[in-house]
Order: structure tokens, then sequence, then C-alpha cells
């Protein structure tokens, strides 16, 4: 995917050369993928959650509803505490880490004079791609595989950036975020300043939701639970702590780090899956013979 701001009327030569971001899979010959007879938590904070849930039950899953995170705008003056707005018109790059960091960055992006002509446009991935050709962008630089930092490190237009003056586009999280991404580029020679335009805090579901949730569990009716992030899976648990089969609900984790983290804190299943809009129905639907074995399996008691 290519993307440049609608401002700009030519488009670089050295960036149209640029490999898009892959094509999404195919939906079956019916156009959806069947996932039918699937019961699937969703925690993402509601707008986003709302978003998936709708998605998922375009193909047939039931859905339930647990937001355990709230993302919300800092507002203009708390974000230039730590940043230096002036910093926007010298900027070689800017790296949108998420479409939240779309969302929230660009609006003081804007106020305080938009990114300059030469400026460079990453995401992390199709989604953030997405979000930013919303915003009349054209020309975006995305990883051909993978929507992580890791994906995002591996482009070659990463790899030499010594000297060069990049604005990190990110939330604001109480336990800090990850770091991967920042401390590389620092480590490459980047002058690296975040720009922090929203903040991440975990919160209780909403007690209708639980008793919903804790009801299913109990009637072993849960099949999956999408967790996007560390934060997440934190909240998640302070959130079901209390409930039946707690530990032996299938999590589905959008990265191996995020497995990683479900199984030290003691969660029994974990399935890593992709969490574009094409991708998350097709992965749902190659593990749906699976997804709906496990309960069966479950224990009498926990």
């Amino acid at each position: 995917m290519k993307f440049l701001p609608a401002c700009r009327r030519r488009a670089r030569p050295e960036l149209a050369l640029v490999p898009a971001c892959p094509p999404p899979p195919l939906p079956n010959v019916n156009g959806r993928f069947d996932l039918g007879g699937l019961v699937i938590v969703v925690t993402r904070p509601r707008p986003q959650g709302e978003a998936t849930a709708r998605l998922l039950r375009r193909h047939g899953a039931e859905t339930l509803q647990l937001p355990v995170l709230d993302i919300a705008a800092l507002h203009r003056e708390m974000a230039a505490d730590r940043f230096d707005p002036a910093r926007i018109a010298h900027a070689d790059a800017f790296i949108f880490v998420s479409a939240n960091a779309v969302q929230f960055g660009m609006p003081l992006i804007d106020v305080w004079g938009g990114p300059a002509r030469r400026s460079r446009i990453f995401a992390i991935g199709q989604a953030t791609a997405q979000a930013l050709a919303a915003r009349g962008f054209e020309i975006v630089l995305c990883p051909d595989t993978g929507n992580d930092s890791e994906a995002l490190l591996a482009m070659p237009q990463l790899q030499n950036v010594r000297g060069q003056h990049i604005v990190l586009v990110r939330g604001r999280s109480e336990s800090g975020g990850r770091a991967l991404l920042a401390n590389t580029l620092i480590a490459r020679g980047a002058l690296l300043w975040p720009l922090e335009c929203y903040q991440r805090r975990p919160v209780q579901a909403l007690p209708v939701e639980k008793i919903e949730l804790s009801s299913r569990l109990q009637m072993r009716a849960v099949h999956g639970v999408l967790v996007l992030s560390v934060e997440t899976l934190d909240s998640l648990r302070a959130n079901i702590e209390s409930m039946p089969h707690r530990r032996d609900v299938m999590l589905l984790a959008s990265h191996p780090r995020i497995a990683a983290a479900a199984k030290a804190q003691g969660f029994k299943r974990v399935e890593v899956v992709p969490m574009g809009d094409d991708a998350l129905p097709l992965a749902l639907h190659q593990l749906k013979p699976m997804l709906l074995s496990y309960p069966a399996e479950w224990p009498e008691q926990t």
C-alpha cells in the first residue's frame, strides 16, 4: 500500500518503487468465511471492539464484548509537555504504530503545521496504512509481511537512519509500552522524537458483560478471547480472576510475545492469529474445528 498526503501533487520516484503492503487473503466462494458456531470474546476498547464484533458477526460468529482497556486522546497541552511541536517541520520521517496513533496523532500534527514534503510516512501494518489513507495519504511505507515492530524494523528504508529525525507517533500507557522499536532506531543512530497522543488505561468491564461471560464460561460456550496486547492480557486477567474455567479459555493472541506472556501467566490454551480485518476471519475459519473441540475437553473443576 502506497500513500502520499493529498496536498503533495507528485509522487517522489524513490518512494514510488517501494513494495506495497501485501494484498489481503480472499474470502471463500460465498464471499465470507464460515464462523458459525463460534463464540468469540472481543476485549478491544469499545469503539474498536464494536467494529471487530461486527466483522466477526458478518462471517457468522457470535460475539461477546468485554472491553478491558480504555483509549482516550491526550490534550494538546499534555502531548506538548513531552514533545516540541517545532520538530514536526524538521522530521525526516513519521512512524505510526497503530490506527489509534493516526486517529489521535494526525490532528495534533496538522495543527502544528503538518509533515514536510520531504518527510516519509511509515505505518506498522495494513490497518494503520488504511487509517492514513483515510487522512489523505497516497504513499505510506509499510512492511511486505507482518504488522509488528520486528517487521517494520526489517524494512530496508529503516536500516540506515543515522542522523535522521524521526517522529514516533504512539500512545502512552501506565506500563510504559513496548520499547523495541524506539530502542532499535536509537541504536541505529536516529534522532527519535516520541509523540504520545493517546492514553491506554486498564478498566473494569461492565457488570452485565462480566456476568454474561461468566455464565458462558460455566456453560462451556466460549471458543476464543481476542488479546491484542500484554496490557490487554493483564487487564483481562484482573477482570476474569473470579470466573470459573478462566484458565482454560482459549486466548487468541495477536503476537507471539503476547502468547508467551499468557502462558507464563498460567493460561493453558493460546493461539497466535493475525488481527487484520481480512486475515482474522480466515484464521478463525481455519482454527474452527480445533476451537469447537476445546470446551468439551475442559475439566469439571478449575
